[in-house]
């Protein structure tokens, strides 16, 4: 950590940042995200769709005169339409975008009757043809952009996610949408696992968060249900290396810590943020319900949510190098990041983790 921080630049003159902080957990602190279906756009198109390393997707875009054609559209920071969407419920993504083509094609009325073959006087001509380069862009990139929606809508729904997302969610969190326990998970299970219109690894995806999520079973009751689904020699390899990454037996032990951690008072957040979380429970915003699909909140969050408040615990994230100036609210006060750059990482029972 030293020499990564005697590496980093200096800031300009007028440029300083405030103190930066890393913190260092274990995979055990959120063992279900990496696994869990998610259904933000960005989420559902790496998932669900063919992407090559270079954020290049391949779609069949259909033309005018009803013939198609395949396409390629690079993912990129370049694109606004992936970067207002990419995080986003693929259901509020699909709205946004709906309504985004609904304001270009009502801008552009000139175009749209020019090209529904309406008679336009030589002036709105002009006016047409000099927008039309610009407009071609902006829709060719929307229209894109619907049909990988629609591609990954086809996968959601070829491959029971709705059903299973359900489940999913139920088991982690331990509840239905409606608030009430959920118990049928064993039933649930069972059903998926012999279910031949499953795809394999969707079913393994679901039972390895059902393994995470039930400690108590044994390793007798884990070969079972693998013996079930009647999974590939590989399929069998991942169940056994995910017990070595995160054992069974004290799957949930971290991520109950974190749940139970000690409150301590609302402290000046390094950004000043402090006021923002003073207090906070980390409940929603008022009246913000999430997606029945989506409910799962990494406890993640809340360790972040707290440092940004500054009321990390001390106790369960001990400082590896401690900050020069804790908790200070003043953004401009470090004049460079070689003075800056604190870290938590994993620490002894009873602490979840360290930062510098």
């Amino acid at each position: 950590m030293d020499r990564i921080r005697e590496s980093l630049p200096q800031d300009s003159a007028n440029g300083a940042r405030p103190q930066s902080e890393l913190i260092i957990i274990d995979r055990s602190a959120d063992p279900f995200s990496p696994i869990l279906h998610e259904f933000t756009y960005e989420a559902m198109v790496y998932d669900l769709l063919k992407v090559d390393g270079d954020g290049q997707v391949t779609y069949t875009a259909e033309l005018g005169d009803g013939s198609t054609e395949t396409k390629t559209i690079k993912l990129t920071d370049s694109d606004p339409i992936w970067e207002e969407f990419r995080f986003q419920h693929i259901s509020d993504a699909q709205e946004g975008l709906l309504k985004k083509f609904n304001e270009l094609v009502g801008s552009n009325k000139s175009i749209t009757e020019m090209q529904s073959g309406k008679m336009l006087n030589l002036s709105k001509m002009r006016d047409v043809i000099n927008r039309l380069p610009q407009y071609k862009d902006q829709m060719g990139v929307i229209s894109a952009h619907i049909t990988i929606m629609q591609d990954c809508m086809s996968q959601f729904n070829e491959r029971y996610l709705n059903d299973l997302g359900m489940i999913q969610q139920n088991i982690v969190t331990g509840t239905t949408p409606g608030g009430e326990k959920y118990a049928a998970g064993d039933i649930d299970i069972a059903d998926i696992l012999n279910n031949p219109d499953i795809r394999p690894k969707d079913k393994l995806r679901t039972l390895l968060i059902f393994f995470i999520s039930n400690p108590s079973l044994t390793e007798r009751e884990r070969q079972k249900l693998a013996h079930m689904a009647r999974f590939s020699r590989e399929a069998r390899e991942a169940i056994k290396n995910m017990g070595m990454v995160i054992r069974w037996a004290h799957a949930l032990d971290l991520l109950k810590q974190l749940k139970e951690r000690p409150t301590k008072a609302s402290k000046p957040g390094k950004w000043g943020f402090g006021a923002i979380g003073g207090g906070s429970n980390h409940k929603e915003d008022e009246g913000a319900k999430p997606y029945d699909l989506s409910r799962y909140a990494p406890a993640v969050k809340n360790v972040l949510e707290d440092c940004v408040a500054g009321k990390l615990s001390e106790d369960m994230f001990p400082y590896v190098v401690p900050p020069e100036r804790p908790y200070d609210t003043n953004p401009l006060s470090n004049p460079s990041l070689r003075n800056a750059g604190l870290a938590r990482s994993a620490g002894t029972p009873g602490q979840l983790g360290d930062r510098t």
